[in-house]
Protein backbone atom coordinates (compact mmCIF):
# COMPACT_ATOMS: atom_id res chain seq x y z
CA UNK A 1 0.00 0.00 0.00
CA UNK A 2 1.58 3.26 -0.64
CA UNK A 3 2.20 6.28 1.85
CA UNK A 4 -0.94 8.13 0.18
CA UNK A 5 -3.59 5.57 0.71
CA UNK A 6 -2.34 4.75 4.02
CA UNK A 7 -4.67 5.50 6.80
CA UNK A 8 -4.28 8.71 9.03
CA UNK A 9 -5.63 6.71 11.66
CA UNK A 10 -1.87 5.07 11.60
CA UNK A 11 -0.77 8.34 12.66
CA UNK A 12 -0.12 10.60 16.07
CA UNK A 13 -1.98 13.44 16.56
CA UNK A 14 -0.06 16.27 17.16
CA UNK A 15 -0.72 17.47 21.34
CA UNK A 16 -0.96 21.16 22.44
CA UNK A 17 0.69 21.91 25.57
CA UNK A 18 -1.73 23.79 27.85
CA UNK A 19 0.90 25.97 28.73
CA UNK A 20 0.74 26.99 24.92
CA UNK A 21 -2.42 29.07 26.21
CA UNK A 22 -0.52 31.54 28.09
CA UNK A 23 2.73 31.72 25.59
CA UNK A 24 0.22 32.44 22.83
CA UNK A 25 -1.58 35.45 24.39
CA UNK A 26 1.68 37.20 24.93
CA UNK A 27 1.78 37.77 21.40
CA UNK A 28 -0.58 40.91 22.47
CA UNK A 29 1.39 43.57 23.81
CA UNK A 30 -1.48 45.08 25.67
CA UNK A 31 -4.98 44.71 26.49
CA UNK A 32 -7.01 46.40 23.53
CA UNK A 33 -5.62 44.12 20.71
CA UNK A 34 -6.67 41.20 22.37
CA UNK A 35 -10.20 42.85 23.22
CA UNK A 36 -10.18 43.62 19.31
CA UNK A 37 -9.72 39.92 18.42
CA UNK A 38 -12.91 39.49 20.34
CA UNK A 39 -14.85 42.09 18.49
CA UNK A 40 -13.69 40.91 15.53
CA UNK A 41 -15.60 37.45 15.74
CA UNK A 42 -18.71 39.30 16.17
CA UNK A 43 -18.01 41.73 13.44
CA UNK A 44 -17.08 39.19 10.82
CA UNK A 45 -19.47 38.04 8.49
CA UNK A 46 -19.52 34.44 9.74
CA UNK A 47 -21.18 35.86 13.09
CA UNK A 48 -22.40 39.16 11.17
CA UNK A 49 -23.56 40.48 14.36
CA UNK A 50 -24.98 44.10 14.67
CA UNK A 51 -24.47 44.78 18.08
CA UNK A 52 -21.77 43.50 20.71
CA UNK A 53 -21.88 45.03 24.34
CA UNK A 54 -18.64 44.71 26.55
CA UNK A 55 -18.99 44.61 30.57
CA UNK A 56 -17.52 43.99 34.04
CA UNK A 57 -19.57 42.04 36.17
CA UNK A 58 -19.28 40.40 39.01
CA UNK A 59 -20.77 36.74 38.74
CA UNK A 60 -20.90 34.75 42.37
CA UNK A 61 -18.11 37.41 43.82
CA UNK A 62 -15.75 36.73 40.64
CA UNK A 63 -14.91 40.04 38.57
CA UNK A 64 -15.57 39.30 34.76
CA UNK A 65 -15.51 40.72 31.21
CA UNK A 66 -18.41 40.07 29.31
CA UNK A 67 -18.65 40.12 25.73
CA UNK A 68 -22.42 39.60 24.01
CA UNK A 69 -23.01 39.78 20.03
CA UNK A 70 -26.45 39.29 18.64
CA UNK A 71 -24.65 37.70 15.56
CA UNK A 72 -25.44 34.11 14.48
CA UNK A 73 -24.29 31.70 17.29
CA UNK A 74 -22.80 29.10 16.98
CA UNK A 75 -23.40 24.71 17.08
CA UNK A 76 -21.33 22.47 18.85
CA UNK A 77 -19.05 22.31 15.62
CA UNK A 78 -18.53 25.59 15.35
CA UNK A 79 -17.45 26.23 19.04
CA UNK A 80 -15.30 23.35 18.88
CA UNK A 81 -13.58 24.76 16.06
CA UNK A 82 -13.27 28.51 17.50
CA UNK A 83 -12.08 26.70 20.82
CA UNK A 84 -9.69 24.90 18.67
CA UNK A 85 -6.21 26.01 16.89
CA UNK A 86 -6.16 27.14 13.29
CA UNK A 87 -9.69 26.46 12.15
CA UNK A 88 -10.96 29.56 10.16
CA UNK A 89 -14.14 29.00 7.33
CA UNK A 90 -14.11 32.94 7.68
CA UNK A 91 -15.15 34.11 3.74
CA UNK A 92 -15.94 37.93 2.60
CA UNK A 93 -19.12 38.16 1.87
CA UNK A 94 -19.98 40.88 -0.98
CA UNK A 95 -18.24 44.31 0.54
CA UNK A 96 -17.82 42.77 4.15
CA UNK A 97 -14.44 41.65 4.28
CA UNK A 98 -13.14 39.13 6.98
CA UNK A 99 -10.80 40.37 9.36
CA UNK A 100 -10.22 36.91 11.13
CA UNK A 101 -8.18 34.26 8.83
CA UNK A 102 -5.77 32.57 11.13
CA UNK A 103 -7.76 30.62 13.80
CA UNK A 104 -6.08 32.13 16.70
CA UNK A 105 -7.90 35.29 17.44
CA UNK A 106 -10.30 33.87 20.22
CA UNK A 107 -7.35 31.96 22.00
CA UNK A 108 -4.87 34.69 22.32
CA UNK A 109 -7.13 37.38 22.96
CA UNK A 110 -9.13 36.04 25.74
CA UNK A 111 -6.08 34.04 27.31
CA UNK A 112 -4.68 37.26 27.49
CA UNK A 113 -7.53 39.12 29.05
CA UNK A 114 -7.36 36.74 31.83
CA UNK A 115 -6.62 32.61 32.74
CA UNK A 116 -10.38 31.23 31.68
CA UNK A 117 -12.89 32.30 28.95
CA UNK A 118 -16.70 30.24 29.25
CA UNK A 119 -18.39 30.57 25.77
CA UNK A 120 -22.17 30.16 25.59
CA UNK A 121 -23.90 30.20 22.20
CA UNK A 122 -27.24 30.04 20.75
CA UNK A 123 -28.59 28.91 17.45
CA UNK A 124 -31.95 28.18 16.65
CA UNK A 125 -33.05 25.72 18.67
CA UNK A 126 -29.70 24.94 20.17
CA UNK A 127 -27.73 26.38 22.71
CA UNK A 128 -23.89 25.24 23.39
CA UNK A 129 -21.34 25.75 26.05
CA UNK A 130 -17.25 24.88 25.92
CA UNK A 131 -14.97 26.31 28.63
CA UNK A 132 -11.54 26.80 27.43
CA UNK A 133 -9.80 27.25 30.96
CA UNK A 134 -6.20 27.14 32.42
CA UNK A 135 -7.17 26.40 35.65
CA UNK A 136 -9.16 23.78 34.90
CA UNK A 137 -6.05 22.14 32.88
CA UNK A 138 -3.93 22.58 35.60
CA UNK A 139 -5.67 21.30 38.09
CA UNK A 140 -6.44 18.48 36.51
CA UNK A 141 -2.92 18.25 35.06
CA UNK A 142 -3.83 17.65 31.29
CA UNK A 143 -1.05 17.00 29.06
CA UNK A 144 -2.74 18.19 25.94
CA UNK A 145 -5.81 21.01 25.99
CA UNK A 146 -9.10 19.69 26.26
CA UNK A 147 -12.21 21.59 26.13
CA UNK A 148 -15.98 20.97 28.20
CA UNK A 149 -18.10 21.61 25.86
CA UNK A 150 -21.49 20.30 25.95
CA UNK A 151 -25.17 21.19 23.07
CA UNK A 152 -28.38 21.16 24.62
CA UNK A 153 -31.88 21.89 22.29
CA UNK A 154 -34.51 23.84 23.55
CA UNK A 155 -36.53 23.25 24.85
CA UNK A 156 -36.23 20.82 26.96
CA UNK A 157 -32.16 21.27 27.43
CA UNK A 158 -31.06 17.85 27.81
CA UNK A 159 -27.67 17.74 27.12
CA UNK A 160 -26.61 16.07 23.56
CA UNK A 161 -23.95 15.13 21.57
CA UNK A 162 -22.99 15.08 18.14
CA UNK A 163 -20.72 12.25 17.57
CA UNK A 164 -18.43 14.00 15.28
CA UNK A 165 -22.07 14.15 12.65
CA UNK A 166 -22.23 16.99 10.92
CA UNK A 167 -24.80 19.53 12.04
CA UNK A 168 -24.79 21.34 8.75
CA UNK A 169 -26.70 18.99 6.31
CA UNK A 170 -30.37 20.20 6.16
CA UNK A 171 -32.77 17.36 7.48
CA UNK A 172 -30.46 15.30 9.68
CA UNK A 173 -30.15 15.29 12.63
CA UNK A 174 -26.41 14.15 14.44
CA UNK A 175 -26.87 14.76 18.18
CA UNK A 176 -27.82 11.89 20.61
CA UNK A 177 -28.91 12.15 24.17
CA UNK A 178 -25.96 11.82 26.52
CA UNK A 179 -26.77 10.11 29.90
CA UNK A 180 -28.00 11.90 32.77
CA UNK A 181 -24.87 10.63 34.74
CA UNK A 182 -22.50 12.40 32.40
CA UNK A 183 -20.25 14.73 33.73
CA UNK A 184 -19.12 17.51 30.83
CA UNK A 185 -22.32 19.92 32.93
CA UNK A 186 -20.52 19.70 36.43
CA UNK A 187 -16.91 20.19 35.29
CA UNK A 188 -17.89 23.50 33.65
CA UNK A 189 -20.03 24.38 36.79
CA UNK A 190 -17.36 23.75 39.09
CA UNK A 191 -14.36 25.73 37.03
CA UNK A 192 -16.80 28.38 36.03
CA UNK A 193 -18.24 31.26 37.59
CA UNK A 194 -21.56 29.80 36.84
CA UNK A 195 -22.19 27.37 39.29
CA UNK A 196 -26.14 26.57 38.57
CA UNK A 197 -27.67 25.19 35.38
CA UNK A 198 -30.10 28.03 35.89
CA UNK A 199 -27.32 30.72 35.93
CA UNK A 200 -26.54 29.04 32.53
CA UNK A 201 -30.44 29.47 31.46
CA UNK A 202 -30.44 32.62 32.51
CA UNK A 203 -27.29 33.82 30.85
CA UNK A 204 -28.56 31.95 27.09
CA UNK A 205 -31.58 34.22 28.00
CA UNK A 206 -29.84 37.48 28.14
CA UNK A 207 -28.64 36.34 24.89
CA UNK A 208 -31.79 35.90 23.06
CA UNK A 209 -33.20 38.79 24.19
CA UNK A 210 -30.78 40.73 22.00
CA UNK A 211 -32.58 40.09 18.71
CA UNK A 212 -35.68 38.94 17.26
CA UNK A 213 -33.87 35.83 16.16
CA UNK A 214 -32.35 34.87 19.41
CA UNK A 215 -29.27 34.09 17.89
CA UNK A 216 -25.54 35.14 19.75
CA UNK A 217 -23.18 34.54 21.88
CA UNK A 218 -21.55 35.58 25.11
CA UNK A 219 -17.94 35.28 26.04
CA UNK A 220 -17.59 35.14 29.97
CA UNK A 221 -13.75 35.86 30.67
CA UNK A 222 -12.64 35.46 34.43
CA UNK A 223 -9.30 35.54 37.01
CA UNK A 224 -8.72 38.14 35.07
CA UNK A 225 -5.20 39.52 34.52
CA UNK A 226 -3.96 41.66 37.64
CA UNK A 227 -1.53 44.82 38.11
CA UNK A 228 -0.26 45.10 41.23
CA UNK A 229 -3.06 43.65 42.80
CA UNK A 230 -5.71 45.45 40.82
CA UNK A 231 -7.21 44.78 37.40
CA UNK A 232 -4.91 45.57 34.49
CA UNK A 233 -8.46 47.28 32.84
CA UNK A 234 -9.36 50.48 35.08
CA UNK A 235 -12.82 51.68 35.28
CA UNK A 236 -12.02 53.75 38.23
CA UNK A 237 -11.33 57.06 36.25
CA UNK A 238 -14.65 56.61 34.26
CA UNK A 239 -17.36 54.26 34.81
CA UNK A 240 -18.02 53.99 31.35
CA UNK A 241 -14.12 53.15 29.60
CA UNK A 242 -11.58 50.62 30.19
CA UNK A 243 -7.96 52.25 31.23
CA UNK A 244 -5.24 50.62 30.55
CA UNK A 245 -3.31 50.62 33.61
CA UNK A 246 0.46 50.43 33.20
CA UNK A 247 2.56 47.87 34.70
CA UNK A 248 4.59 48.50 38.07
CA UNK A 249 7.79 47.31 36.17
CA UNK A 250 9.83 46.74 39.96
CA UNK A 251 7.07 45.02 41.36
CA UNK A 252 5.50 42.71 38.55
CA UNK A 253 6.49 38.82 38.62
CA UNK A 254 5.77 37.66 35.25
CA UNK A 255 8.97 38.54 33.27
CA UNK A 256 7.63 37.76 29.60
CA UNK A 257 4.85 40.49 30.82
CA UNK A 258 7.66 43.37 32.19
CA UNK A 259 9.55 43.15 29.13
CA UNK A 260 7.10 43.74 26.98
CA UNK A 261 5.89 46.74 29.18
CA UNK A 262 9.75 47.60 28.99
CA UNK A 263 9.58 47.25 25.35
CA UNK A 264 6.53 49.71 24.96
CA UNK A 265 7.79 52.33 27.15
CA UNK A 266 11.29 52.67 25.24
CA UNK A 267 9.02 52.78 22.24
CA UNK A 268 6.85 55.63 23.98
CA UNK A 269 10.22 57.43 24.69
CA UNK A 270 11.41 57.33 21.71
CA UNK A 271 8.36 58.84 19.77
CA UNK A 272 6.98 60.73 22.31
CA UNK A 273 3.73 60.37 21.31
CA UNK A 274 2.20 58.18 24.15
CA UNK A 275 0.44 61.28 26.02
CA UNK A 276 -1.14 62.10 22.99
CA UNK A 277 -2.22 59.06 21.61
CA UNK A 278 -5.46 57.95 23.68
CA UNK A 279 -6.49 55.13 21.48
CA UNK A 280 -3.44 53.06 23.54
CA UNK A 281 -4.78 54.56 26.78
CA UNK A 282 -9.02 54.75 26.19
CA UNK A 283 -10.54 51.32 25.17
CA UNK A 284 -13.64 53.48 24.39
CA UNK A 285 -11.50 56.27 21.70
CA UNK A 286 -9.63 52.78 19.96
CA UNK A 287 -13.15 51.39 19.79
CA UNK A 288 -14.30 54.71 18.19
CA UNK A 289 -11.39 54.46 15.51
CA UNK A 290 -11.57 50.22 15.70
CA UNK A 291 -12.76 49.96 11.96
CA UNK A 292 -12.47 52.61 9.10
CA UNK A 293 -16.81 52.10 8.09
CA UNK A 294 -18.58 51.08 11.05
CA UNK A 295 -20.47 48.20 10.25
CA UNK A 296 -21.52 47.22 13.73
CA UNK A 297 -22.73 49.07 17.40
CA UNK A 298 -20.33 48.52 20.06
CA UNK A 299 -21.58 49.30 23.90
CA UNK A 300 -18.92 49.69 26.39
CA UNK A 301 -20.08 49.64 30.18
CA UNK A 302 -23.51 50.39 29.37
CA UNK A 303 -23.03 53.77 26.90
CA UNK A 304 -23.10 53.19 23.16
CA UNK A 305 -19.37 53.91 21.45
CA UNK A 306 -19.81 56.79 19.40
CA UNK A 307 -18.05 55.57 16.09
CA UNK A 308 -15.92 58.05 13.61
CA UNK A 309 -15.65 58.49 10.37
CA UNK A 310 -11.83 59.84 10.55
CA UNK A 311 -11.92 61.37 7.03
CA UNK A 312 -14.93 63.29 7.36
CA UNK A 313 -13.85 65.15 10.40
CA UNK A 314 -10.90 66.22 9.05
CA UNK A 315 -10.35 70.05 7.90
CA UNK A 316 -8.90 70.95 4.61
CA UNK A 317 -8.64 67.55 3.77
CA UNK A 318 -6.89 66.41 0.24
CA UNK A 319 -7.19 62.93 -1.54
CA UNK A 320 -3.56 61.26 -2.56
CA UNK A 321 -3.04 57.74 -3.71
CA UNK A 322 -0.48 55.28 -3.84
CA UNK A 323 0.70 52.39 -6.21
CA UNK A 324 1.61 49.50 -4.70
CA UNK A 325 4.91 47.84 -6.32
CA UNK A 326 3.88 44.88 -9.07
CA UNK A 327 2.00 44.58 -12.05
CA UNK A 328 -2.13 44.97 -12.01
CA UNK A 329 -1.81 46.25 -8.51
CA UNK A 330 -4.84 49.33 -8.41
CA UNK A 331 -4.01 52.44 -6.61
CA UNK A 332 -4.84 52.85 -3.28
CA UNK A 333 -6.17 56.23 -1.90
CA UNK A 334 -4.65 58.07 0.88
CA UNK A 335 -6.75 60.84 2.75
CA UNK A 336 -4.88 63.88 4.43
CA UNK A 337 -6.26 66.42 6.21
CA UNK A 338 -5.76 68.59 9.71
CA UNK A 339 -7.39 67.57 12.97
CA UNK A 340 -10.04 70.07 14.12
CA UNK A 341 -8.72 71.43 17.51
CA UNK A 342 -4.76 71.73 18.69
CA UNK A 343 -3.77 68.88 20.54
CA UNK A 344 -5.51 66.35 18.91
CA UNK A 345 -3.79 63.39 17.97
CA UNK A 346 -2.34 63.00 14.65
CA UNK A 347 -0.13 60.71 12.61
CA UNK A 348 -0.88 57.93 9.93
CA UNK A 349 -4.15 55.48 10.48
CA UNK A 350 -3.51 52.36 8.77
CA UNK A 351 -6.08 49.97 8.55
CA UNK A 352 -6.26 46.82 6.35
CA UNK A 353 -9.67 45.59 4.97
CA UNK A 354 -11.43 47.81 6.95
CA UNK A 355 -9.58 46.99 10.39
CA UNK A 356 -7.30 49.55 12.39
CA UNK A 357 -3.83 48.06 12.59
CA UNK A 358 -1.64 50.87 13.34
CA UNK A 359 -3.00 54.56 14.68
CA UNK A 360 -1.16 57.77 14.80
CA UNK A 361 1.93 56.67 13.94
CA UNK A 362 4.33 59.41 12.84
CA UNK A 363 6.20 59.82 10.17
CA UNK A 364 8.79 61.95 8.10
CA UNK A 365 8.51 65.49 9.63
CA UNK A 366 6.12 64.44 12.28
CA UNK A 367 8.90 62.49 14.17
CA UNK A 368 10.92 65.88 14.48
CA UNK A 369 7.71 68.18 15.00
CA UNK A 370 8.08 69.89 11.74
CA UNK A 371 5.34 72.55 11.85
CA UNK A 372 3.85 71.80 8.50
CA UNK A 373 3.38 68.39 9.36
CA UNK A 374 2.01 68.67 12.85
CA UNK A 375 -1.50 68.27 13.04
CA UNK A 376 -2.19 66.09 9.73
CA UNK A 377 -3.41 62.86 9.54
CA UNK A 378 -3.20 60.78 6.86
CA UNK A 379 -6.03 57.41 6.19
CA UNK A 380 -5.90 54.64 4.05
CA UNK A 381 -6.51 51.07 3.74
CA UNK A 382 -3.25 49.06 3.08
CA UNK A 383 -5.10 46.00 1.98
CA UNK A 384 -1.82 45.78 -0.28
CA UNK A 385 0.08 44.93 3.34
CA UNK A 386 0.15 41.67 5.38
CA UNK A 387 -0.37 41.91 9.03
CA UNK A 388 1.01 39.86 11.35
CA UNK A 389 -0.81 37.20 12.66
CA UNK A 390 -2.24 39.19 16.11
CA UNK A 391 -3.48 42.68 13.99
CA UNK A 392 -0.75 44.87 15.80
CA UNK A 393 1.37 45.74 13.07
CA UNK A 394 1.92 45.12 9.79
CA UNK A 395 4.93 42.82 8.43
CA UNK A 396 7.77 44.51 8.23
CA UNK A 397 9.78 44.21 4.58
CA UNK A 398 11.06 46.37 1.32
CA UNK A 399 7.27 47.16 0.75
CA UNK A 400 6.68 47.76 3.81
CA UNK A 401 9.39 50.29 3.92
CA UNK A 402 8.98 51.42 0.77
CA UNK A 403 5.43 52.64 1.49
CA UNK A 404 6.27 54.52 4.11
CA UNK A 405 9.09 56.44 2.26
CA UNK A 406 6.19 57.29 -0.29
CA UNK A 407 3.78 58.73 2.47
CA UNK A 408 6.63 60.93 3.99
CA UNK A 409 7.13 62.37 0.55
CA UNK A 410 3.62 62.61 0.35
CA UNK A 411 2.59 64.13 3.76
Amino acid sequence: MSQSAASLSEFADSKISPAYLYSNSTSHKGPFSAVAELIDNAYDPDCNATSMHIDLEKINGKPCLMFTDNGNGMNYQTMHHMMSFGYSSKADVGDHKAVGRYGNGFKSGSMRLGKDALVLSRQDDLESVGLLSQTFLERTKADTVKVPMFTWRLPDREIISTDGGDVQTPGSDPYRKLPATNSILPVILKYSPLKTKAEIIKHMNDIASLSEAGNGTRIIIFNLRLNDGQLELDTDKDRHDFVFREFNEEEIGDRSVMLASKAASRQRRSTSTFQENPIRTSLREYCAVLYLKPRMKISLLGKKVRTRFITKELLNSLSDSYKPLGAGRAATRITFGRVRKRGDPYGMMMYHNNRLIEGYVRIGGQKKAVAEAVGVVGVIDCTFLQPTHNKQEFNGGHEYSKFLTALSRKL
